[in-house]
């Protein structure tokens, strides 16, 4: 646990609860821009029969300004009629009327937040607002990447042929910072057990949380399910999801250690499937859900029994029903994440879906730039992709659907 200015503190995660040291407002204040009054004054006033408020009786407010002692009400600038000898009104005020009382907002002693709690901008705001400069924290989560594999060359490198650019690396870098924690990315590691295994025992010492990339598998090079059962207790190797299945994990001295596969794809999915589990566990923070909405299949998808398959969809709307288009599935075609829109999972207990049938998409996108996506239908064009940057408002989805599903969405 650590203090850290609140005003740093977006993101991180409470190691108490947190209580106010002051109350918000800590005076009386006017609610209102007006006047500020005895109701007592009032008592008298009818829209037939206006009264009139001396200066002696009443004093200026702006809203939030302190109210004087002795007044207990506030009188809106619009209900009053000023003149030279003073205020003329023409209905009563009650007591405490536009006034806003000690604490109204947060009374002193009052728990602002609660512990294992992920702050947000407007919890910053209350917590200010509570006379709360400094907050009990988790220490950030450092999770260690090491990309691995002789075909890796860094970012910057112009790749010669059999080298591929290393970006997954910084793609989980990102993901971890999206997720609140602190990525340390190590150098390059050649596919050498024992030189893999030295980064990962460094790793271990410096960070929570270790990523082991690429070497997944069974091949010649790879080592990553030897690395982790012997740096620790071995808990997996091979999961029930596709793409991803390669995926392991470890505990090696206290300290969770993954294997991730090299496959873009299917590194993404085994990041936020499996690994953001580890990373939110750690951190303490409950998991957050990905936004779901129903949406209509355009054509049959085959799927394999055994795995959770994840399927990248396009969504788009035709009339009032939502759409959602396969994309891409190989584990190593990188733009079917940049392009996705939402992400539908077929049960390893299914074989597959067919068009027309209604599913459940986890959006990977804001539900508003789904709704001005175009629709389009027929094959690839770039010219499209110039059109829909043009447009500037966003996107195309091209489309080819049965005809049944055509009779489906036009009816």
């Amino acid at each position: 646990m650590e203090y850290i200015d609140t005003r740093d503190a977006l993101g991180r995660v409470t190691a108490e609860p947190i209580f106010s040291k002051i109350s918000s407002p800590h005076f009386i204040a006017s609610a209102m821009d007006g006047i500020a009054t005895k109701f007592i004054y009032t008592l008298d006033a009818d829209i037939n029969r206006p009264i009139l408020l001396r200066k002696d009786q009443y004093e200026v407010v702006d809203t939030g300004d302190a109210i004087s002692e002795g007044y207990d009400c506030v009188i809106m600038v619009e209900d009053i009629q000023t003149t030279d000898e003073g205020v003329i009104i023409r209905k009563p005020a009650y007591p405490y009327q536009n006034i806003r009382p000690v604490g109204e907002d947060i009374p002193m002693g009052a728990m602002i937040l609660p512990s294992n709690h992920k702050i947000r901008a407007i919890d910053i705001a209350s917590l200010l607002a509570g006379g709360v400069n400094e907050v009990p924290v988790y220490e950030k989560v450092r999770v260690g990447i090491i990309p691995t594999g002789d075909e890796l060359v860094d970012v910057g490198v112009t790749p010669k042929t059999g080298e591929l650019i290393d970006y997954n690396s910084w793609t989980f870098a990102a993901l971890v910072k999206e997720w609140g924690g602190e990525p340390v990315r190590y150098d390059i590691v050649k596919d050498d057990f024992e030189k893999i295994k030295a980064a990962a025992q460094k790793a271990l010492k410096e960070c929570h949380i270790v990523i082991v990339n690429a070497g997944s598998a069974k091949g010649r090079g790879d080592f990553a399910e030897d690395i982790l059962s012997t740096l620790g207790e071995l808990k997996f190797h091979g999961v029930t999801i596709k793409p991803g299945r390669p995926a392991s994990f470890s505990m090696a001295e206290g300290r969770a250690i993954f294997g991730v596969p090299g496959y873009p794809v299917s590194a993404y999915f085994v990041m936020e499937n499996i690994v953001k589990v580890g990373f939110d566990t750690v951190l303490k923070a409950k998991q957050e859900e990905k936004r779901e909405v129903e949406a209509i299949i355009t054509k049959k998808i085959n799927s394999s029994l055994k795995n959770d398959e994840f399927v990248r969809v396009k969504l788009g709307k035709v009339k009032d029903k939502l759409i959602a288009s396969p994309i891409g599935r190989g584990a190593g075609v990188t733009m079917s994440l940049t392009t996705a829109d939402g992400v539908l999972v077929i049960d390893k207990n299914t074989e597959g879906l067919e068009a027309g049938e209604k599913v459940n998409i986890k959006l990977l996108r804001d539900i508003k730039d789904i709704d001005s996506t175009l629709v389009c239908i027929g094959s690839h064009d770039v010219v499209l992709d110039v059109i829909s940057d043009m447009m500037n408002k966003g996107d195309l989805i091209l489309i080819q659907p049965t005809l049944e599903v055509w009779v489906e969405l036009w009816h």
